[in-house]
């Protein structure tokens, strides 16, 4: 199918809500002259709180503030179409970076991956198809960024889409040579100039929000209502990710996406960097050179910056998971790390999934949630009372965190943008990881679905990940007679474990403490709070005694209790009989 420009669906997500994974690979910065493990006076990077040691996340902005936001109210007037959400299609996204491995893709190469040529069948290395050649599939388009436009048009490609969202007054150089058929997507941010280059061609203007203090306020004021906003990482291959979303593609494939030098042999022998990109462009001032170490102990010659990108790349990937697909070709930083991050993917799967979920059943889920659109789409029903819940907890505890457990369509994650919401769902890829422990646990229309033999494992597991509260709704029937269930229904989405009230609460009340239960027609809804997470005292000092004593009363915290303790009534005193 061709691919066209037309922006008229509604977001199916907002990739703001979406959560934030690790990195698997470590920085070790250096300076020309230190050895590696020694950190300069300039960088020095503390390890995480997985214990790894990680790349800068972002830099300061390229522009003063004041230029930055001024580019934004300049641009914001000019008579231009705005970004919007296009239908879902099964397009396939190409996004040139300006790595050096760019230069040996345009046509047809070898497969490298680990540092070695890959064989075929016959022996000989196995052939990939160049982007010259991909180009001939009508579904797949080519979009690239700033200087890489006119190199690719220089080698006889017109890319379908240049992207550029930099505000340096520099980017005005890479408009010089703009061509007819080229869809130019330039952010308000840019210099103006940048817009003035390209007058009289097909340019969108793109919504990009980078944070800054007041920028999110000026696009509320300026944007148009139905723009879609352009959240994603610092550098154009990163808000790609998000932009191959909105644009309805199904995958975005990366060439040229190295995050690391290239390297030469000196006279001596000794591996030295030769060249940063696929053409000659100077690397910026003060992007400090420094090795990275993966997690399967190669080590590969970078720079802050591209350490930065290659690892905002492993987070947006798992943000944007199960709504498009992201490939990275060539054997580059971003590339391995990304293979390493699969690998590790199919391993937590293999290793979590069979507890919870059955291969037979986790195909047919995938199946409903493929075919049937309003199947697990009514997350945002939840919105209110989950962001209620919330405020409660922030007023005690501060910030609080989020999982929404058998996310489904990620209904809930769309409905609270300015909440970081953690999806989970075995039966959708890209949230079938196992799910870290947050505060808040949301598992709504979920528990009656789950297989009879995996009910324990999956209420042992909503357990460990709810740290302080679990909100619960299971659509119940009022007794355990049989029920006849309309056919389409049954070979569709059928309940497992459509089940009373009553049968439930034991299952629940064995794990944790009820502090609220309501019956609704066929839904049962429950707040409740793991009894692991609620310290056990010892009798000397338990927390739900108070003790009198010289008219001062003292007591330690209550535990949360499932219904209203009633205290029982002293027996009177017996009257001594009279003599």
């Amino acid at each position: 199918m061709s691919v066209v420009v037309d922006f008229t669906q509604p977001p199916a997500c907002d990739p703001g809500a979406l959560p934030m994974p690790d990195s698997t690979f470590t920085l070790d910065p250096v300076v020309e002259g230190l050895p590696a493990g020694r950190t300069s006076d300039l960088q020095i990077h503390e390890p995480d709180e997985t214990g790894w040691a990680r790349p800068p996340t972002g830099g300061a902005n390229p522009v003063d503030d004041a230029v930055y936001l001024r580019n934004v109210e300049i641009n914001a007037q000019r008579q231009l179409p705005d970004l919007r959400w296009m239908r879902p299609h099964d397009g396939v996204l190409l996004f040139c970076a300006a790595g050096p491995s760019l230069a040996y893709m345009l046509d047809d190469y070898p497969l490298i991956e680990n540092g070695a040529l890959v064989p075929g069948p016959d022996g000989q290395p196995l052939i990939q198809p160049g982007i010259r050649a991909r180009m001939q599939d009508p579904r797949v388009k080519l979009m690239t960024s700033n200087a890489t436009h006119d190199y690719l048009i220089d080698n006889g490609i017109v890319p379908w889409g240049q992207l550029i969202i930099d505000p340096k007054p520099k980017m005005a150089d890479y408009c010089t040579r703009p061509h007819k058929d080229v869809i130019y997507f330039i952010a308000p941010s840019c210099d103006p100039l940048v817009f003035e280059r390209l007058a009289g061609f097909n340019v969108v203007r793109v919504w990009s929000i980078g944070g800054l203090p007041g920028e999110q306020e000026l696009a509320d004021r300026l944007a148009p209502q139905d723009a879609a906003r352009l959240g994603g990482g610092t550098m154009a291959p990163l808000r790609s990710m998000v932009l191959g979303h909105v644009l309805g593609f199904a995958k975005e494939e990366f060439y040229g996406f190295d995050s690391c030098l290239a390297l030469r042999l000196d006279e001596t022998g000794k591996a030295v960097a030769d060249k940063s990109y696929a053409y000659d462009k100077q690397r910026p001032d003060g992007d400090i050179p420094c090795e990275v170490l993966c997690d399967d102990g190669r080590v590969f010659l970078s720079t802050l910056v591209f350490s930065s990108q290659a690892r905002q790349f492993l987070k947006w990937k798992r943000r944007l998971g199960g709504l498009i697909e992201f490939t990275v070709h060539g054997d580059g930083l971003t590339a391995h790390a990304n293979r390493l991050d699969e690998a590790r993917l199919a391993e937590m799967r293999k290793r979590f999934l069979p507890t919870v979920i059955t291969d037979g059943h986790r195909e047919k889920q995938a199946r409903i949630h493929r075919d049937d659109a309003t199947y697990g789409a009514d997350g945002a029903k939840w919105a209110r009372a989950v962001e209620l819940l919330a405020l409660q907890l922030e007023t005690k505890f501060g910030p609080v965190t989020l999982l929404d457990y058998g996310c489904g369509k990620q209904g809930l994650a769309e409905a609270l943008p300015h909440r970081d919401v953690l999806n989970y769902d075995p039966a959708v890829k890209g949230y079938d990881v196992k799910p870290e422990p947050c505060d808040i646990v949301v598992c709504t229309n979920v528990l009656e679905h789950v297989e009879p033999d995996c009910l324990d494992a999956v209420l042992d597991d909503l357990a460990r990940v709810a740290r302080k509260v679990l909100l619960v709704a299971i659509a119940i029937r009022e007794t355990e007679d049989p029920v006849v269930l309309d056919p389409i229904f049954a070979s569709q989405a059928m309940p497992m474990l459509h089940k009373p009230a009553v049968w439930w609460l034991p299952q629940l009340r064995s794990r944790f403490i009820v502090r609220e239960h309501k019956e609704s027609g066929a839904e049962l809804t429950l707040v409740l709070v793991a009894k692991a997470a609620v310290p056990q005292a010892s009798p000397a000092q338990s927390p739900v005694m108070a003790v009198k004593k010289r008219g001062v009363r003292k007591a330690g915290k209550r535990a949360p209790k499932e219904t209203k303790t009633v205290k029982p009534k002293r027996a009177p005193a017996k009257r001594k009989a009279k003599s």
